[in-house]
């Protein structure tokens, strides 16, 4: 396999959205990520900074408040991925469907409440019930 050169064949690639922040801790023992993340996300270490895919924008747009996190841009994003010895899945697609769990949590966000762990794991657990698109097969 060659490497992937040129524009052409890096738009092609979906792009997700990338943040890059530093690490907490030494890159040779147990590093994190300097912030708490909120959500689901994929976490790629590379030196003393993360990468960080989220799919929450409003945990997005928290991280990127602090000074130190960088959101990079689709085109950054995408020569990431490119740069990464094993290519990625394609960024899901939603699939139409809302969970009971989704429309909560978006409700919860709205009037101001903060999401924490429990909620999160109540929210898997009641998305397990569609209130939207539940006619569309898989």
């Amino acid at each position: 396999m060659g490497a992937v050169t040129g524009k052409s064949r890096l738009s092609a690639v979906p792009s997700r959205s990338w943040l890059e922040m530093p690490t907490h801790g030494s890159a040779t023992a147990d590093p994190r990520p300097k912030y708490e993340l909120e959500a689901d996300a994929l976490v790629i270490y590379r030196g003393d900074a993360v990468f960080v895919a989220l799919q929450d924008e409003a945990v997005q747009e928290n991280l990127v408040r602090h000074v130190d996190v960088r959101a990079l841009s689709d085109e950054e994003g995408r020569e990431f991925e490119a740069s990464l010895p094993v290519p990625l899945a394609p960024p899901e697609r939603p699939t139409g469907r809302i969970g009971l769990g989704d429309l909560v949590s978006w409700f919860a966000r709205r009037v101001g409440i903060r999401e924490c762990a429990g909620c999160r794991k109540r929210r898997r657990g009641l998305n397990r019930i569609p209130v939207w698109g539940w006619w569309a097969r898989d």
